[in-house]
């Protein structure tokens, strides 16, 4: 829970205002529904916490590989 915006809400407003870039958004929340509400609010991946720097990395590449093939 973020003090001004909450996760989705920032993923959003990013969105709306023009970023392009890649966003993950890591959350404690494991549900189903609440990973659905971030992709559709703009987010390219979700993970959920704990999450091991490795993992992190690991996605973050997948990631990038896939926006760079996209691009």
């Amino acid at each position: 829970h973020m003090p001004v915006l909450n996760g989705i809400e920032a993923i959003r407003h990013l969105r709306e205002n023009g970023y392009g870039g890649a966003i993950i958004a890591l959350s404690a929340d494991a549900q189903l529904a609440t990973r659905q509400k971030c992709l559709e609010a703009g987010a390219d991946e979700t993970l959920t916490k704990p999450i091991s720097r490795a993992d992190l990395v690991r996605h973050c590449r997948e990631l990038l590989n896939r926006v760079r093939v996209n691009a």
